[in-house]
């Protein structure tokens, strides 16, 4: 059986072929992972989703033994284990709504060979990138989310205040008399508690009642 010879060129070759076909596989996997806790719709806690990323990090880059992750959003900083200040050092950018908030950051504790970036794969480079942008939008989601959430309770308070309790209504005219005794048209009472907007028009009993010659057309 022929054996290929270990320094001959081709076998090197075939070597750098399987290296980066791992480093590929494990970029992929650190991505897709990202991916699939930032995408997650359940009631994660935003901090545990967070941390769960930068652990994640380090299994990504190619030296994931001496890797360690942090992530800064505004005055809140997540570690990864192990976590040092190093001069081998990759960051990218987090935006949200077209301004930045924050970093995300991976670094070697140990000196490694030169690459496309200090000792870091330009695919590493790009990795990095896109993992930045997937917590940026995974922010502004959640941002979304609590202020839909905060309308919603907002609302709700004031409906209970207005459908609850004791509320003075004029017998004749169906005036509300409000907070500060100022006697307000239903509609403007509404609206000025809640927001809502009136559209008016005439139920079939009053277009019988007020216009009969409609009805008997």
């Amino acid at each position: 059986m022929h054996r290929k010879n270990p320094s001959s060129p081709q076998h090197r070759v075939d070597i750098k072929h399987v290296h980066d076909l791992n480093e590929r596989t494990k970029e992929l996997n650190c991505l897709y992972s990202a991916f699939r806790l930032l995408g997650a719709t359940d009631d994660t806690p935003l901090e545990k989703t967070l941390q769960e990323v930068v652990d994640l990090l380090p299994s990504g880059w190619q030296y994931p033994k001496i890797a360690c992750a942090r992530l800064i959003i505004g005055d809140k900083e997540y570690r990864s284990e192990r976590y040092v200040q190093s001069n081998w050092l990759l960051t990218a950018d987090i935006v949200q709504t077209k301004e930045k908030a924050g970093s995300v950051e991976i670094a070697y504790a140990e000196m490694r060979p030169e690459c496309f970036k200090g000792p870091f794969l330009e695919e590493e480079v790009f990795l990095l990138e896109a993992i930045g942008k997937l917590i940026g939008q995974f922010l502004q989601r959640k941002t979304l989310e609590e202020e839909k959430t905060r309308f919603f309770l907002d609302v709700q308070k004031k409906y209970e205040k207005i459908l609850s309790g004791f509320i003075p209504i004029c017998a004749s005219c169906k005036s509300i008399r409000d907070e500060d005794g100022v006697w307000q048209r239903l509609e403007t009472y509404v609206h000025k508690q809640t927001g809502a907007t009136f559209s008016h028009g005439i139920c079939p009993a009053c277009i019988k009642k007020l216009y009969p010659h409609f009805e008997k057309r």
